[in-house]
């Protein structure tokens, strides 16, 4: 299983019907949906495995069993701190995977940023590390071209911070450039409060949002969009209950969207209470610091 086991894509046919129905309209594009990046990273806070090994859907490599919590500076209700350990933890939600991983190394490393005296501005830059591919023996070849066999690149600069006066400017200076664009701040931030709302479900109303997801999977694309303008133009926000934001952010979000939260259902159904209510509140913090980076940067 992956440790982003969200990026599961997954629907369970009711009534004998076949995944059929979700895979036509899985690569239909409906044009007034908001456009999010193909693969979206999600943070390995999501430590819930998929109940679907033998899905097609489903991963191959094993999830972290171990929540990641945001730093305690960052669960205030006031300006983020941009210490080291916000930056890694915001790092951790944007590049899930990777983090857990251990691909990302800074320069000057974080600890060295923190002791330096910039008597003169300086910059904080974050690189991936690459895996190392070795060369075909091919590539060897009389007849292949002049450098064919060269070892590639074996690290990849990610972001750099613009030149700052204190190591807190260059952390945030670096975060904000790493984030771009604050529509993928909304979308998680979002996601992240639904999530914890969905946890601190009682069983009946998620045994109804289970139901409703499902029959969402047998929609077309026709009556997909005209729910989606009605939602919007109904105004829904965090003021109504859970069923009509969870649909509003799926329909909005896209038909890839649905196999997800169908897989996070699932899982939730599966906990006990006290799990549920501290993957609530992992999430809940989560959302939290990502708004108030939303704001700030």
């Amino acid at each position: 299983m992956s440790a982003n086991p969200f990026s599961d894509v997954y629907a369970t046919p009711e009534g004998g019907d076949s995944a059929s129905s979700y895979e036509q309209h899985e690569n239909k594009i409906n044009t007034m949906t908001l456009i999010w990046p193909e693969t979206f990273p999600i943070t390995f806070v999501h430590a819930i495995p998929s109940k679907c090994p033998g899905s097609r859907f489903s991963p191959d490599s094993s999830p972290s069993t171990t929540p990641s919590t945001p730093p305690l500076a960052s669960l205030s209700y006031g300006t983020v701190e941009w210490t080291n350990a916000n930056l890694n933890y915001l790092l951790s939600v944007l590049y899930p995977d990777q983090a857990l991983a251990n691909e990302f190394f800074f320069v000057p490393s974080l600890e060295t940023l923190s002791q330096s005296d910039f008597t003169t501005p300086a910059g904080l830059a974050l690189y991936q590390r690459l895996p190392v591919t070795p060369a075909p023996r091919s590539a060897y070849a009389a007849t292949a071209p002049i450098g064919t066999g060269r070892p590639k690149p074996t690290t990849d600069l990610l972001a750099t911070s613009r030149l700052s006066t204190t190591a807190a400017s260059a952390r945030q200076s670096l975060a904000a450039r790493l984030i771009g664009d604050k529509s993928i701040l909304n979308f998680m931030a979002a996601y992240y409060n639904l999530l914890a709302q969905l946890y601190v479900l009682p069983q009946p109303l998620l045994d109804s949002v289970h139901r409703g997801l499902k029959g969402m999977a047998q929609t077309s694309e026709p009556e997909w969009y005209a729910r989606f303008v009605a939602l919007r133009d109904a105004g829904v926000d965090g003021s109504w209950g859970f069923e009509a934001q969870l649909e509003a952010f799926v329909l909005e979000a896209g038909f890839s969207e649905l196999g997800r939260w169908m897989v996070v259902v699932e899982n939730v159904r599966g906990l006990v209470r006290e799990e549920r209510e501290e993957w609530a509140r992992i999430y809940f913090e989560t959302g939290l610091f990502l708004e108030r980076v939303r704001r700030e940067l």
